[in-house]
């Protein structure tokens, strides 16, 4: 039975579907403080959160059984997703459910700031009819920079547009030419859009990059009416030097969704300055967002636990529920052929290059990647790798490993090659296909060509190309008791090197082998032991 925790709220029915799957367990406990998580965090398979939870790397650690970190929204800053992947825990985002809503409040804000009207509405309050100190400026016509072209950044540009104003954009992490296919705008520099933009939106993650990028520079450079627009995370912008900005008069005006404190003291000067529009984090806040965000991420801890699909994860490759059936004969075989190469090289591993040649989609890159190496990891340390910590184990051992996809180059219609590279020099190649729907075949090992089934108890065996060799391994074999289940021999063309891999139904032990490495012919004998 798989155990999930909702540990924020979510809504009602989408959390009720999720307990109505047959097996999975739905446990509700939200308000939970730090220590009280800590307590329970071990019991679950996944833990379902939105703002308030925070995860960290300690918290993380305490949940032993952990697969799947789910995030009701787009950030994942209240989720240390470094720790999380070495740990091999999924965390998934859910980056459209509440992109409407949050598009909306950044266009609202825009609409306060061009026309006062927080400030208007509280002068109607106090009794006054101020209207020649109220008075706006129009949108249409006016220029909008938008920073960060994602899911968000894309909706507020089309809404602008919608208004008749100009947009322009600056997104160093996005290709324009993928920018350009989803909308019609303007990429420019970021000096550029300081220098034309009356408004400008901001929609890019907290990171160590991005933090307090716009400060001192940014407000100097930026127009003396510029208004400046943030419901994206506090920490984007430097508020003492957005305070500073509007006393001197740099800029306009603000309107902040966000905060660096959140909240912020009660005393806070930007909560009251005069330019400043200040919402209390409600970007998100609307029960279609809700019902949004939590019905997507139910969808996506059903499918990740009931099918094994990965949707909308941030530390894994994307596997749609048509990619893994299409795929779990090739997974299968990158696991078996890089438990193979793993038990060939058995030595210390410097780099690793995996090539899927054929009829492969650029998507199918990823999982065959992912899995491979975490067959290959597990066997070479002994310690179970799961596909989602692949990398990060791989990088901490500092092996380097590259992924190509290429089209065409083989004789079978798909073909995945795993070349594993040792510190030293030596190298291992292993080759498999798929035969039909889900027959799965070793086609290659070091050049030698053969066919073999890689299941079982394997020797490989590297003997000189004469008479009387295979035959005295046989007989060897034979004298033994060991049945031979299925053999394929290999030659390689540039030497007299034969490699030969005998399928056997038990286990060969070490004096066996020994007896073997004896036979006059006999160069080399690798043990192998597959599922």
């Amino acid at each position: 039975m798989v155990r999930i925790l909702v540990a924020d709220a979510l809504s009602k029915s989408a959390v009720e579907e999720l307990a109505a799957t047959d097996g999975i367990e739905v446990d509700v406990r939200t308000g939970l403080d730090r220590e009280g998580l800590a307590e329970i965090i071990g019991l679950y398979d996944g833990i379902l959160i939105r703002r308030p939870t925070h995860l960290d790397a300690e918290l993380i650690k305490a949940g032993k059984r952990l697969r799947m970190i789910g995030r009701a929204g787009i950030a994942t800053d209240n989720v240390d997703v470094e720790a999380a992947t070495r740990q091999g825990i999924v965390v998934m985002n859910t980056p459209f459910g509440n992109a409407t809503t949050v598009a909306e409040h950044a266009i609202g804000l825009i609409f306060a700031l061009a026309r006062a009207l927080p400030r208007a509405t509280a002068s109607m309050a106090r009794g006054e009819w101020a209207q020649a100190e109220f008075e706006g400026r129009q949108l249409a016509g006016k220029t909008v920079g938008i920073i960060g072209l994602g899911t968000v950044g894309r909706l507020v540009a089309r809404r602008a547009q919608g208004l008749d104003m100009t947009v322009v954009a600056f997104d160093p992490w996005v290709d324009e030419s993928d920018i350009q296919r989803h909308i019609d705008l303007e990429v420019v520099s970021f000096a550029e859009l300081f220098a034309r933009a009356d408004f400008i939106s901001l929609h890019v993650p907290h990171t160590e990059r991005t933090h307090h990028f716009i400060g001192e520079a940014a407000f100097v450079a930026m127009k003396s009416d510029a208004c400046i627009i943030n419901c994206a995370r506090g920490g984007l912008i430097d508020e003492r030097a957005l305070l500073q900005a509007l006393e001197t008069g740099e800029i306009g005006g603000a309107a902040l969704d966000v905060f660096e404190e959140m909240p912020p003291p009660a005393d806070h000067p930007l909560r009251r300055h005069p330019k400043v529009i200040a919402t209390p984090h409600l970007s998100a806040q609307t029960p279609e967002a809700l019902l949004a965000v939590s019905t997507q991420l139910v969808a996506q801890a059903r499918a990740f636990f009931t099918s094994g699909v990965v949707d909308h994860a941030l530390n894994a490759p994307k596997l749609t529920a048509e990619q893994l059936k299409r795929l779990t004969p090739h997974l299968e075989l990158a696991a078996r052929i890089a438990g193979i190469a793993a038990q060939l090289a058995n030595g210390d591993i410097e780099a690793v290059r995996l090539v899927a040649a054929g009829d492969f989609d650029p998507d199918d890159l990823g999982p065959v990647e992912t899995h491979a190496l975490a067959q290959l990891l597990t066997t070479t340390f002994g310690e179970p790798v799961n596909p989602v910590a692949a990398r990060a184990v791989a990088a901490d051992c500092a092996i380097e490993v590259e992924s190509v996809a290429r089209d065409g180059e083989t004789d079978f219609s798909n073909l995945i090659r795993l070349e594993v590279r040792q510190r030293g020099g030596a190298s291992t190649r292993v080759e498999g296909a798929v035969f039909g729907r889900q027959e799965l075949r070793v086609v290659g090992v070091d050049g030698h060509r053969l066919d073999l089934v890689p299941e079982g108890h394997i020797l490989a065996i590297r003997n000189h190309n004469r008479p009387g060799v295979i035959g005295a391994v046989g007989s060897t074999l034979g004298h033994h008791r060991i049945n031979v289940a299925r053999m394929a021999l290999g030659l390689r063309t540039a030497d007299d090197e034969a490699l030969a891999l005998w399928c056997t139904d038990t286990a060969v032990s070490d004096e066996i082998i020994q007896e073997l490495l004896a036979l006059d012919g006999v160069a080399g004998i690798r043990r192998i032991e597959l599922p």
